[in-house]
Formats: C-alpha cells, sequence, structure tokens
C-alpha cells in the first residue's frame, strides 16, 4: 500500500498529461496504467478494461472500494468529478497529483523528525545509566554507597524508575499515529 501510495503522484500526472493531449478519460487511465509498473499499473489498466463494461465512473468507485486509500480516494473523486461534470480535468488531476506528493514529503518529514526525538530519548535514558556506571566504577566510595547503604539503594531505585518513565514518555511522545 505505501508503495502504491508513492507511485500514485505519478500515476495521475501520466492520467494529466494524456487528457491534455486530448485522449479520454478511459484511454489516459489505459495509458498511465501501461506507463506505470507494479500493482497500481495493474489497477488503472484493469479500470480502463472495466471501464469499458460499466462506465468510467462505476469503475473508478468499483477501485476505490477495491483499494480503500486515501490517496487512492481522494484521485478517483477528481477524476470521477471530471468525468461527471464535463470541463477540463487535467488542472484538477495535477492539483490531487500535488496534494499527494506534498502529504507523502510531510509523512516523510514527521517520520524523520520522531527517529531523530527516538534517538535522542534514547540518548537520555542511558547516559544516566552510564555515568552512574562510570561513577560506580571509578570511586569505590560512590560504589560502597548506591549497593551497600539503604538510602543508596534508594536514590538508584528512584532514579531508575524515574528514568524507566521518562523513556516511556518520550517513546509515547514520538510514536506516529497514522
Amino acid at each position: 500500500d505505501a508503495r502504491l501510495q508513492a507511485a500514485l503522484p505519478g500515476a495521475l500526472e501520466a492520467v494529466a498529461r494524456s487528457l491534455r493531449s486530448g485522449a479520454g478519460l478511459q484511454a489516459a487511465l489505459a495509458e498511465a496504467g501501461a506507463a506505470t509498473p507494479g500493482p497500481l499499473g495493474e489497477d488503472l489498466r484493469h479500470v480502463a478494461r472495466a471501464a469499458a463494461a460499466v462506465g468510467v465512473v462505476d469503475a473508478l468507485e468499483d477501485w476505490a472500494g477495491r483499494r480503500s486509500l486515501p490517496g487512492v480516494r481522494l484521485g478517483v473523486a477528481a477524476l470521477s468529478l471530471g468525468a461527471e461534470t464535463g470541463g477540463p480535468q487535467a488542472r484538477a488531476v495535477d492539483g490531487v497529483a500535488t496534494t499527494l506528493r506534498m502529504r507523502l514529503a510531510v509523512a516523510a518529514e514527521a517520520r524523520a523528525l520522531a527517529s531523530q526525538a527516538r534517538a535522542s530519548a534514547a540518548v537520555i535514558a542511558v547516559a544516566p545509566l552510564l555515568f552512574c556506571g562510570l561513577a560506580a566504577g571509578t570511586d569505590p566510595r560512590i560504589a560502597d554507597f548506591l549497593f551497600r547503604s539503604a538510602a543508596g539503594v534508594t536514590v538508584l531505585a528512584a532514579g531508575l524508575l524515574l528514568d524507566a518513565i521518562g523513556a516511556l514518555w518520550m517513546a509515547r511522545l514520538t510514536r506516529l499515529t497514522p
């Protein structure tokens, strides 16, 4: 589905090019299907074949039902609207392609930013543990306090608990929701 959505703007631009050159919507879908590799090309070729039997709008709506993806639904809405109302369709299809490209870019940016935040959270969660280990390893008095006294064990347990809570909180904050 992700690859299909990534290829959809290019396929819609191919449909728009065909429409601008004077092709009808069914022919434009067939041409775009021939130029588009993978499952999206197969879907477009299937829609073009089905359009001959049931009409372009019904074939497009059937495709939207089979591929219930936001980009497909948006593309089908633009193509169906143009087919039902007439007029120049290429501009609307190009607009949908641009919108889908922008959506994909925003989603990629969100993933990159969330990845950076997760890496920062990991550093923040691990740094106190490393510092504690380094301090305890270099100074026996610190190790005695942390591991052999009630106050030290309490401080260590509280620090580990707070560190774990912070790590879980950061994981929740940086989780991407669809």
